[in-house]
Protein backbone atom coordinates (compact mmCIF):
# COMPACT_ATOMS: atom_id res chain seq x y z
CA UNK A 1 0.00 0.00 0.00
CA UNK A 2 1.00 3.56 -0.99
CA UNK A 3 1.88 5.39 2.06
CA UNK A 4 1.23 9.06 0.49
CA UNK A 5 -1.39 10.78 1.35
CA UNK A 6 -1.31 9.53 5.04
CA UNK A 7 2.71 10.88 5.03
CA UNK A 8 1.40 14.08 3.26
CA UNK A 9 -0.99 14.46 5.48
CA UNK A 10 0.77 13.59 8.89
CA UNK A 11 3.88 15.82 8.33
CA UNK A 12 1.61 18.91 7.26
CA UNK A 13 -0.25 19.35 9.90
CA UNK A 14 3.03 18.83 12.26
CA UNK A 15 5.24 21.19 10.06
CA UNK A 16 6.04 23.83 12.68
CA UNK A 17 6.84 21.57 15.53
CA UNK A 18 8.46 18.42 13.87
CA UNK A 19 12.04 19.58 12.98
CA UNK A 20 12.53 21.67 16.32
CA UNK A 21 10.94 18.68 18.10
CA UNK A 22 13.13 15.78 16.46
CA UNK A 23 16.65 17.69 15.22
CA UNK A 24 16.94 21.15 16.82
CA UNK A 25 16.21 20.97 20.84
CA UNK A 26 18.50 18.09 22.17
CA UNK A 27 16.52 15.44 24.04
CA UNK A 28 17.13 11.67 25.25
CA UNK A 29 13.77 11.20 22.86
CA UNK A 30 15.39 12.76 19.77
CA UNK A 31 19.38 11.48 20.29
CA UNK A 32 19.00 8.47 17.32
CA UNK A 33 17.78 11.12 15.14
CA UNK A 34 20.32 13.52 15.52
CA UNK A 35 23.02 10.86 15.84
CA UNK A 36 21.98 9.25 12.64
CA UNK A 37 22.84 13.12 11.13
CA UNK A 38 26.12 13.13 12.74
CA UNK A 39 26.89 9.70 10.95
CA UNK A 40 25.76 10.91 7.58
CA UNK A 41 27.87 15.01 8.22
CA UNK A 42 30.74 12.46 8.84
CA UNK A 43 30.29 10.79 5.57
CA UNK A 44 30.40 13.65 4.21
CA UNK A 45 33.42 15.42 5.48
CA UNK A 46 35.35 12.55 3.97
CA UNK A 47 34.45 13.27 0.57
CA UNK A 48 36.30 15.39 -2.08
CA UNK A 49 34.08 16.08 -4.61
CA UNK A 50 30.78 17.49 -3.36
CA UNK A 51 29.82 19.71 -6.12
CA UNK A 52 26.30 18.08 -7.27
CA UNK A 53 23.65 16.92 -4.75
CA UNK A 54 20.36 15.36 -3.86
CA UNK A 55 18.63 15.29 -0.60
CA UNK A 56 16.59 12.59 -0.99
CA UNK A 57 12.94 12.54 1.57
CA UNK A 58 15.39 16.05 2.69
CA UNK A 59 12.51 16.86 5.27
CA UNK A 60 11.66 20.35 6.95
CA UNK A 61 15.20 21.55 6.51
CA UNK A 62 17.65 19.03 7.23
CA UNK A 63 20.53 20.41 5.00
CA UNK A 64 23.81 19.27 6.11
CA UNK A 65 25.56 22.62 6.60
CA UNK A 66 28.76 22.12 5.60
CA UNK A 67 27.77 20.33 2.61
CA UNK A 68 25.45 23.21 1.59
CA UNK A 69 28.69 25.60 1.57
CA UNK A 70 30.78 23.08 -0.38
CA UNK A 71 28.56 22.44 -3.02
CA UNK A 72 27.57 24.04 -6.13
CA UNK A 73 23.73 22.86 -6.53
CA UNK A 74 21.79 21.26 -3.62
CA UNK A 75 18.30 19.64 -4.77
CA UNK A 76 16.22 19.20 -1.63
CA UNK A 77 13.07 16.18 -2.72
CA UNK A 78 10.49 15.92 -0.58
CA UNK A 79 6.82 14.55 -0.62
CA UNK A 80 5.42 17.20 1.89
CA UNK A 81 5.13 20.68 0.60
CA UNK A 82 5.78 22.22 3.98
CA UNK A 83 8.67 20.47 4.54
CA UNK A 84 10.04 22.03 1.45
CA UNK A 85 8.39 25.50 2.22
CA UNK A 86 10.44 25.69 5.36
CA UNK A 87 13.56 24.77 3.82
CA UNK A 88 13.25 28.00 1.28
CA UNK A 89 11.65 30.70 4.04
CA UNK A 90 15.03 29.22 6.47
CA UNK A 91 17.87 28.83 3.40
CA UNK A 92 18.18 31.76 0.93
CA UNK A 93 20.89 29.89 -0.84
CA UNK A 94 20.57 30.54 -5.09
CA UNK A 95 22.03 26.76 -4.73
CA UNK A 96 18.72 24.97 -3.54
CA UNK A 97 16.03 23.75 -5.52
CA UNK A 98 13.56 21.77 -4.49
CA UNK A 99 11.43 19.28 -6.09
CA UNK A 100 7.79 18.01 -4.31
CA UNK A 101 7.65 14.62 -5.11
CA UNK A 102 7.35 10.81 -3.56
CA UNK A 103 10.24 8.38 -4.03
CA UNK A 104 7.88 5.84 -5.70
CA UNK A 105 7.05 8.39 -8.63
CA UNK A 106 10.56 10.28 -8.90
CA UNK A 107 11.87 10.67 -11.85
CA UNK A 108 15.55 11.13 -12.22
CA UNK A 109 18.17 11.02 -15.20
CA UNK A 110 21.49 9.31 -15.38
CA UNK A 111 25.00 10.23 -14.31
CA UNK A 112 23.47 14.09 -12.69
CA UNK A 113 25.02 14.14 -8.88
CA UNK A 114 28.12 13.52 -6.89
CA UNK A 115 26.53 12.90 -3.79
CA UNK A 116 22.69 11.53 -3.02
CA UNK A 117 21.45 10.99 0.47
CA UNK A 118 18.36 9.04 1.60
CA UNK A 119 17.65 9.57 5.20
CA UNK A 120 14.64 8.03 6.75
CA UNK A 121 12.91 7.60 3.46
CA UNK A 122 13.46 4.55 1.64
CA UNK A 123 11.52 2.76 4.22
CA UNK A 124 8.33 4.22 3.23
CA UNK A 125 8.48 3.66 -0.68
CA UNK A 126 6.40 0.78 -2.33
CA UNK A 127 8.93 0.20 -5.12
CA UNK A 128 12.39 0.53 -2.87
CA UNK A 129 14.50 -1.87 -5.32
CA UNK A 130 13.73 -0.28 -8.28
CA UNK A 131 14.29 3.63 -6.29
CA UNK A 132 17.60 2.14 -5.40
CA UNK A 133 18.64 1.61 -8.99
CA UNK A 134 17.49 4.54 -10.04
CA UNK A 135 19.27 6.21 -7.27
CA UNK A 136 22.93 4.32 -7.91
CA UNK A 137 22.23 5.55 -11.95
CA UNK A 138 21.77 8.98 -11.05
CA UNK A 139 25.05 9.19 -9.50
CA UNK A 140 27.93 10.80 -11.45
CA UNK A 141 31.42 8.22 -12.38
CA UNK A 142 33.11 8.46 -8.57
CA UNK A 143 29.84 9.65 -6.86
CA UNK A 144 28.84 8.55 -3.39
CA UNK A 145 25.59 7.34 -1.83
CA UNK A 146 24.95 7.60 1.58
CA UNK A 147 21.44 5.76 2.61
CA UNK A 148 20.18 4.66 6.02
CA UNK A 149 17.66 1.89 6.47
CA UNK A 150 15.72 0.19 9.31
CA UNK A 151 16.96 -3.37 10.43
CA UNK A 152 15.09 -6.33 10.03
CA UNK A 153 17.25 -7.89 12.68
CA UNK A 154 16.36 -5.06 15.51
CA UNK A 155 13.74 -6.98 17.91
CA UNK A 156 12.90 -3.89 18.63
CA UNK A 157 11.90 -2.86 15.20
CA UNK A 158 10.22 -6.19 14.51
CA UNK A 159 7.75 -5.66 17.65
CA UNK A 160 7.39 -1.73 17.04
CA UNK A 161 6.20 -2.69 13.71
CA UNK A 162 4.42 -5.81 13.52
CA UNK A 163 3.30 -5.64 17.58
CA UNK A 164 3.28 -3.05 19.30
CA UNK A 165 1.45 -0.43 16.86
CA UNK A 166 -1.34 -2.56 15.85
CA UNK A 167 -1.93 -3.46 19.70
CA UNK A 168 -2.10 -0.15 20.89
CA UNK A 169 -4.27 1.38 18.12
CA UNK A 170 -6.52 -1.23 19.70
CA UNK A 171 -7.17 0.48 22.47
CA UNK A 172 -7.19 3.88 21.19
CA UNK A 173 -10.25 5.88 20.12
CA UNK A 174 -7.84 8.22 18.13
CA UNK A 175 -5.87 6.35 15.78
CA UNK A 176 -2.29 7.66 15.37
CA UNK A 177 -1.32 7.16 11.01
CA UNK A 178 -0.21 3.56 10.02
CA UNK A 179 2.46 4.01 7.93
CA UNK A 180 4.01 0.49 5.70
CA UNK A 181 7.51 0.69 6.52
CA UNK A 182 9.90 -1.93 5.11
CA UNK A 183 12.83 -3.26 7.41
CA UNK A 184 15.92 -4.48 5.37
CA UNK A 185 19.16 -6.26 6.13
CA UNK A 186 22.37 -6.08 5.20
CA UNK A 187 22.16 -8.81 2.54
CA UNK A 188 19.55 -7.26 0.47
CA UNK A 189 21.03 -4.25 0.29
CA UNK A 190 24.38 -4.95 -0.61
CA UNK A 191 22.84 -7.39 -3.35
CA UNK A 192 21.13 -4.55 -4.69
CA UNK A 193 23.76 -2.57 -4.76
CA UNK A 194 26.29 -5.27 -6.28
CA UNK A 195 28.94 -5.05 -3.67
CA UNK A 196 30.68 -8.48 -2.10
CA UNK A 197 31.72 -8.86 1.22
CA UNK A 198 34.76 -7.43 0.74
CA UNK A 199 33.85 -5.06 -1.84
CA UNK A 200 35.98 -1.70 -0.29
CA UNK A 201 33.79 0.72 -1.62
CA UNK A 202 31.12 -0.15 0.11
CA UNK A 203 30.78 0.61 4.14
CA UNK A 204 28.21 -0.08 6.72
CA UNK A 205 27.53 1.01 10.38
CA UNK A 206 25.18 -0.25 12.72
CA UNK A 207 23.17 2.38 15.54
CA UNK A 208 20.90 2.46 18.06
CA UNK A 209 20.74 -0.36 19.69
CA UNK A 210 17.47 -0.77 21.54
CA UNK A 211 17.31 -3.18 24.85
CA UNK A 212 14.13 -2.19 26.38
CA UNK A 213 10.61 -2.89 24.39
CA UNK A 214 7.91 -0.30 23.55
CA UNK A 215 6.39 1.11 25.65
CA UNK A 216 8.77 0.86 28.23
CA UNK A 217 11.47 2.77 26.49
CA UNK A 218 9.69 5.81 27.16
CA UNK A 219 9.02 4.80 30.82
CA UNK A 220 12.97 4.38 31.25
CA UNK A 221 13.91 6.92 28.79
CA UNK A 222 16.90 7.72 31.08
CA UNK A 223 18.28 3.76 31.38
CA UNK A 224 17.20 3.69 27.21
CA UNK A 225 19.16 6.67 26.45
CA UNK A 226 21.96 5.59 28.15
CA UNK A 227 21.83 1.87 26.92
CA UNK A 228 21.63 4.08 22.94
CA UNK A 229 24.49 6.09 23.83
CA UNK A 230 26.98 3.77 25.41
CA UNK A 231 26.60 0.64 22.38
CA UNK A 232 26.40 3.60 19.40
CA UNK A 233 30.16 5.10 21.61
CA UNK A 234 31.37 1.04 22.16
CA UNK A 235 29.82 -0.93 19.29
CA UNK A 236 29.77 -4.39 20.52
CA UNK A 237 30.32 -7.05 17.82
CA UNK A 238 28.11 -9.12 17.99
CA UNK A 239 25.03 -6.79 19.31
CA UNK A 240 25.37 -4.20 16.58
CA UNK A 241 23.49 -6.29 14.36
CA UNK A 242 20.38 -6.04 16.38
CA UNK A 243 20.46 -2.28 16.09
CA UNK A 244 17.40 -0.16 14.86
CA UNK A 245 19.04 0.92 12.02
CA UNK A 246 22.46 0.87 9.87
CA UNK A 247 24.02 3.59 6.84
CA UNK A 248 25.68 2.46 4.31
CA UNK A 249 27.87 4.50 2.38
CA UNK A 250 28.89 3.13 -0.97
CA UNK A 251 30.90 4.98 -3.26
CA UNK A 252 30.20 3.67 -7.05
Amino acid sequence: MNNTAEIEKDFGAKRDTYFQENYVNKTKGNYLRRYRNELIRSEIGKLANVKSVLDVGCGPAILYPQLLERCEQYHAMDLVESNLQKIQSQNRSNKIQVIQSDLDSFMLGENLYDVVISSGSIEYATNYESIIKVLIKSLKPNGTLIISFPNKRSPYRIWGEYGYRSLRNLFRKVKTPKYDRKLFGESFVRNQLGASKTDSNFSIEYFGLKLIPLPFDSLFSGIDYSILKYFNEHPSKYLSQFSQEFLVTYHC
